[in-house]
């Protein structure tokens, strides 16, 4: 007997052993990173929190003709080279478009309580001038990077009902390597000098937060998820609430403060809550990046809330939009039918309103999960892609998706 528990020892250390080894070759970067490994077997008994206190240091992955600095600070010929960089490289793919304008991406940088950041690294190029014969030179961005504040609460569970362990954080966005810079490294040494400098300028916040579509390079998620799309264009408009049952409101700046009262009663059903601050929500609202929706009954309660995003995506052709429903929260007293309803009434009010959404979007996440079932009951799925979220020098528990609630 002992023979065998010695053989299945040697077996499984070896097997850790040649994992650690691949993740180390195949992600050499993350690998090096105060991430929460698969292979990190202590994390998963006693998850530390916060993996490394210090400042980072300088590696090799540090640059220094990478630029940082406060996205407040940036010159407006600097703003709009970032938002044409984005336009042309960022999410770009056969069959998709990414096409914000200046606006969209502006706002998610507005109304925060601390400072967004931004890294760019720029290459010379050269420009030859036929009339003059002259060679000029230009800058031209090569790899971009960012973070805006967002908050996350911990709920753990206890005899007296939930603990609440509150931190701030950075979500990275934009991190984005021009097609000619690419297999290079510029998103790692990016990434490495981003946070070396965001660091140093705000001492309080010691974690990131990233998404990511696909693997997540040997790391352990804070949760994983898909993104199911379905095809809007044989959807019937359906008909508004009955009276007796209540009514579909959009929120906006005059009564936001119901849904923070409601998802504050709300977060009992949840394990860990993602937010980005209110006055950056309501700024998303003001400049209709995002939509939130609610069904309030005949007593004036909210039952259920709604948010989603305009992607700025066009999927198949360059009039095919997509609308993205990205969190939901269910009242205690709505019913899966009521609350599948009011999102699909939600819908038909946006579609309505602005013109050009074709496909429609759900992160599997939240409270989600309940109408993308109803969704599949009668559409067929025309989409389905994995997406993660991680974090970066904080190492928990991985959650259910249905126990996140992230709104940003």
């Amino acid at each position: 007997m002992y023979i065998y528990v010695l053989y299945a020892a040697v077996v499984i250390l070896s097997m850790l052993i040649i994992f650690h080894a691949f993740v180390r070759i195949k992600y050499r970067f993350w690998s090096t990173q105060p991430v929460f490994h698969k292979y990190d077997l202590n994390y998963y008994l006693f998850p530390p929190g916060i993996i490394n206190p210090n400042l980072p240091e300088k590696t090799r992955y540090y640059r220094d003709d990478i630029t940082f600095q406060a996205m407040n600070e940036l010159t407006v010929t600097e703003s709009e080279d970032f938002c044409r960089f984005i336009r042309n490289c960022y999410l770009q793919k056969e069959e998709i478009a990414y096409t914000p304008t200046n606006e969209n991406i502006a706002a998610y940088f507005e109304g925060h309580n601390n400072k967004s950041y931004i890294s760019i690294k720029y290459e010379s190029e050269m420009l030859h001038n036929p009339k003059t014969n002259e060679v000029l030179e230009r800058r031209k961005i090569a790899s971009t990077m960012t973070t805006r504040p967002m908050f996350c609460e911990l709920l753990f569970k206890n005899v007296s009902g939930k603990d609440i362990l509150p931190f701030e954080m950075n979500y990275v966005d934009y991190l984005c390597v021009g097609q000619d810079y690419r297999g290079k490294g510029l998103a790692s040494d990016n990434i490495y000098t981003h946070e070396y400098h965001v660091r140093r300028a705000n001492k309080k916040v010691t974690v990131a937060l990233f998404k990511r579509e696909d693997t997540v390079m040997g790391i352990v998620p804070l949760c994983t998820f898909d993104t199911i799309g379905f095809d809007m264009r044989n959807w019937t408009k359906l008909p508004e609430l009955q009276p007796n049952i209540g009514k579909i409101v959009r929120c906006d700046s005059s009564n936001f403060y119901l849904v923070k009262d409601f998802l504050i009663e709300s977060l009992g059903k949840f394990d860990i809550y993602l937010y980005s601050s209110y006055g950056n929500i309501m700024e998303l609202m003001k400049t209709n990046n995002i939509y939130v929706y609610m069904i309030i009954d005949i007593q004036g309660v909210i039952r259920s809330v709604y948010f989603f995003r305009d992607t700025c995506t066009y999927y198949d052709n360059s009039t095919s939009k997509l609308l993205s429903l990205f969190a939901s929260v269910k009242g205690k007293r709505t019913s899966d039918e009521l609350f599948s309803h009011g999102c699909k009434l939600s819908i038909t009010k946006i579609v309505d309103e602005y013109k050009g959404y074709v496909y429609f979007l759900a992160d599997d996440i939240s409270d989600n999960h309940i109408i993308i079932s109803n969704l599949k009951k009668k559409s067929p799925v025309y989409l389905q892609s994995p997406n993660a979220y991680f974090f970066y020098n904080f190492a928990c528990k991985q959650f259910q998706p249905n126990k996140v609630l992230l709104i940003n």
